[in-house]
């Protein structure tokens, strides 16, 4: 059997899914010296840079009228404002409140998105996969063991509403230029998306007068540095891949696979010493292999 389009989707999720597992801790500690809006300044302008290379080597890199205003729009919404609502909420919600507000949520969102506006509908075997995924990272992630996190603030609720609408609003935005006759490539219109995000925000940081103490703590080579290597596994893997599975899955099903970040995270953690896989876990991870089996070779 060859390679379809839903196993390029699924591994695509997959390799996002890790990436973001990989780099999601990384990613808070270097954001500790940073405010949200920097952090996401940053961190987009940094991407576009390194994923320009793309738009010359890559087919259906370029984006024109209609189709280079929508990925725009994405780029302001799930960019500009849906990272930096999500860097400021990470310090404010418990693990459940987070675990719901940032990884549940914008999945079935963005699921239900898919289904009224695009007008997807996934195979019967690709429903009880993603029944398998959620249950899978029910048990991956619940129950949250006493005293492993903090009270949740009403400020935090809001921003990771704030948060998980904007992302999946501007999932459904970019999907059809990547699906249409154009046929952006993934990599491509994550840079536009970033690219048009980091300049906003940029312009916002010129005006208030803030970009001096965005830049203060890169005067720090070693900051410099892990920021930029975090950055482009971000860029290539989180952002990229997660565009590409996208493309090639309906967004409930692609949704579903990418919030299976605890499939990663509790075998690193379990290795380096830091965690006892419990036996819920176990049937979780088993049932999330299942699932993904479901979705990849149930394909309509």
């Amino acid at each position: 059997m060859g390679i379809t389009n839903t196993s390029i989707g699924v591994a695509a999720a997959l390799g996002s899914t890790a990436s973001w597992a990989l780099c999601g801790v990384l990613f808070k500690k270097l954001g500790e010296r940073l405010d949200p809006v920097g952090m996401t300044t940053v961190k987009s302008l940094v991407a576009a840079i390194l994923l320009a290379p793309v738009l010359l080597f890559a087919g259906g890199a370029h984006a024109e009228g209609r189709d280079l205003l929508l990925l725009a729009a994405s780029g302001v919404i799930g960019i500009a404002i849906g990272d930096c609502f999500f860097f400021a909420a990470l310090g404010q919600l418990s693990p459940l409140l987070l675990t719901i507000l940032l990884l549940t949520c914008p999945n079935v969102f963005t699921g239900v998105l898919g289904v009224l506006c695009l007008g997807e509908m996934p195979s019967l075997p690709a429903w009880c996969g993603i029944g398998l995924i959620i249950t899978a990272t029910a048990l991956l992630m619940f129950p949250v063991e006493a005293g492993e996190g903090g009270k949740s603030t009403i400020k935090g609720v809001l921003f990771g509403v704030v948060a998980f609408i904007c992302s999946s609003v501007s999932t459904v935005i970019a999907k059809p230029v990547m699906t249409g006759e154009a046929g952006v490539s993934p990599f491509a219109v994550t840079f536009y998306r970033m690219a048009a995000g980091g300049l906003v925000l940029a312009l916002f940081g010129l005006f208030a007068g803030r970009v001096s103490a965005w830049a203060k703590p890169f005067a720090d080579k070693r900051y410099g540095a892990g920021f930029l290597g975090v950055t482009a596994v971000v860029a290539f893997g989180g952002f990229g891949l997660s565009m590409a599975a996208f493309k090639y899955l309906d967004v409930v099903v692609a949704g579903a696979l990418l919030s299976l970040e605890p499939l990663f995270v509790l075998p690193f953690m379990a290795a380096f010493g830091h965690h006892k896989v419990k036996p819920r876990e176990i049937v979780g991870m088993a049932l999330a292999v299942i699932g993904v089996m479901f979705i990849t070779f149930g394909a309509k």
